[in-house]
């Protein structure tokens, strides 16, 4: 009897045991791993559905034997991790290992499921290795690795696929038929094969650019891209016989020779805007040597993309537009208003002016008696006087007030002035000048003008 109730006592401990570790797998505000201990307490659950961290201080090499299934794994700049495995883990839900500069090996050999994996600047990692079994997943990014080879990716992706900056990555093969969302390959320094032969379809954007070592890009079975396809490098030869459908743009731009592919672009049933550019230079890749091969049926237009902000892009483009035509008539009119103003200005400026209009046509001067010498009378003596020297003709000058002013003109003979008479009047009193030298001097700048005695 107290041998049974020993037994008992023991397994009521061993359950208490186990849920206070199911309750530490659930904790809402994560697990951490800092040491062995934190190690050893996790292998003590089944389903960790909390998130763990592991952090700077935790053993350099992480071995998760006997949790089956994890939320979260994460690791950030933890300097002294060199590597991290499971042989019982079958799903994670998203692993994320970034600046961890002494990580080599990532071996989790039983995983079936993963729907997220981010790896950036692991530049030590050079084996990575998941589970044959692995099924479809949403995102995985490899970027800054040491990688060489990425032949465990043997299941597609349903939201995006990054492979970019591994300076180690010599080949990449993608067997699937499908991608439901964006493609990039992009800067991998010594990249010379990349074998996407089974792709018919992306339903995103499709980059493929700066791959140092790839010479050829062969994309046999595509069909559509609903997105932008973007294709760059020092390849030679580019194919892609059956692609008919781009949502947004293609460019394509190599550094070598590729006139012959894009001569076979213009042949192709592509439906969207190409451009195709061979030999584009290598030092400057804001210009090209060649001019771009475009689609012959459709205008020059920007990249497009599926960036939701676009088309706040283009409305912000269409104001502008607006706003500059504005000004443009704003501007047109204000110069119209300037210009009649100033005409208005300068006519009621002159009209207050006296001009001066000089005859350089001598002036006869009639050699009659005394009763009919000229009345012309300059300052303090007349022309006329018979003490006077005769006068056979004379210069004059007739100075003439614009329409408006008091009527009347001013004679100047012989540079002295003479007396003002009125110009409408047939003839003046003593002094007066005849009505014919008023209004022909008033009419006739450069003619001949005739002083008239007054009788």
């Amino acid at each position: 009897m107290g041998r049974f109730s020993f037994l008992s006592v023991c397994a009521v401990v061993q359950v208490c045991i186990c849920v206070a570790h199911a309750l530490d797998c659930k904790d809402p505000n994560g697990l951490t791993i800092s040491s062995p201990a934190d190690v050893a307490a996790l292998n003590k659950c089944t389903n960790i559905t909390a998130s763990v961290t592991i952090t700077s201080s935790a053993p350099a090499d992480i071995q998760l034997n006997g949790p089956k299934s994890l939320a979260t794994l994460n690791a950030t700049a933890a300097k002294s991790l060199h590597s991290i495995s499971s042989s019982s883990l079958v799903s994670i839900d998203a692993l994320t290992l970034s600046d961890l500069p002494n990580l080599s090996s990532l071996n989790f050999s039983s995983l079936d499921v993963l729907d997220t994996l981010d790896l950036e600047n692991l530049p030590a990692l050079e084996n990575c290795s998941f589970g044959w079994s692995l099924g479809p997943r949403s995102v995985v990014s490899v970027v800054k690795t040491g990688l060489e080879s990425v032949d465990w990716l043997k299941w597609p992706v349903s939201i995006s696929l990054n492979i970019s900056s591994n300076a180690n990555l010599a080949g990449i093969s993608l067997p699937w038929e499908a991608v439901d969302g964006s493609v990039e390959i992009s800067r991998n320094a010594v990249l010379d094969t990349a074998d996407i032969y089974a792709i018919k379809s992306i339903a995103g954007d499709f980059t493929v650019e700066g791959n140092g070592g790839l010479k050829s890009l062969a994309f046999e079975k595509l069909e559509s891209v609903k997105g932008d396809v973007r294709l760059s490098g020092i390849f030679a030869n580019v194919s892609m016989p059956i692609l008919t459908t781009v949502t947004g743009t293609l460019a394509i731009s190599s550094t070598e020779d590729i006139d012959d592919s894009c001569d076979e672009l213009d042949k192709s049933n592509i439906k969207g805007r190409y451009d195709c550019i061979s030999n584009a230079q290598k030092s400057n890749p804001t210009s090209a040597s060649a001019a771009p091969t475009q689609s012959p049926d459709r205008p020059p237009l920007p990249f497009s993309s599926n960036n939701p902000e676009d088309g706040e892009e283009e409305d912000t483009s269409d104001i502008a537009t607006g706003a500059k035509i504005g000004i443009i008539l704003a501007a047109m009119i204000l110069g119209l208003f300037l210009v009649v103003g100033a005409v208005f200005f300068f006519r009621a400026r002159s009209r207050g002016k006296v001009r001066e209009i000089v005859i350089s046509a001598p002036i006869p001067i009639s050699t009659s008696s005394a009763s009919s010498a000229p009345s012309v009378h300059s300052i303090g003596r007349s022309v006329s006087d018979p003490e006077s020297p005769r006068l056979e003709s004379a210069e004059a000058r007739v100075v003439g007030r614009r329409a408006g002013d008091a009527g009347g003109v001013r004679v100047v003979l012989n540079g002295e002035e003479m007396k003002e008479v009125d110009a409408d009047a047939g003839g003046g009193g003593n002094g007066g000048v005849g009505r014919e030298a008023s209004l022909r001097s008033m009419s006739s700048v450069g003619s001949e003008v005739r002083l008239v005695q007054h009788r």
